[in-house]
């Protein structure tokens, strides 16, 4: 009924561009990574912009937020935790500010008698 004449140099080159489209192919696959990062750098500002304190960000919350993007796997980590330091938790105290509405050491001095 039907002859089809198959031209083999078409399928081979259709092939070619399907395997360069392939995740496993390390061009596209590093082109992947570029678009990943992007968009995570993108959700991370948002982040970031969304972090609010009531009296500014003291302890530089916003500089804490941590983005990587995987080798092996193609994926992403927006991290707003801990990096794994040592140390313990500290809380933020407000700095303490005299009657003047400035700080520092503008407090008048108590006398020994009235202290005790």
């Amino acid at each position: 009924m039907f002859e089809f004449e198959v031209n083999d140099a078409v399928i081979v080159e259709q092939q070619k561009e399907l395997e360069a489209a392939l995740s496993t192919n390390p061009k596209t696959e590093a082109v992947l990574r570029k678009i990943i990062r992007k968009y995570v750098l993108e959700a991370r500002k948002e982040v970031v912009q969304g972090i609010t304190f009531k009296h500014g960000d003291p302890r530089g919350a916003r500089q804490a937020v941590k983005t990587s993007v995987y080798k092996k796997v193609l994926g992403a980590n927006i991290n707003i935790l801990n990096g794994g330091k040592a140390h313990g938790t500290n809380s933020y105290v407000e700095p303490r500010k005299g009657s003047h509405g400035r700080g520092g050491n503008r407090h008048k001095r108590t006398s020994l008698a009235s202290a005790r």
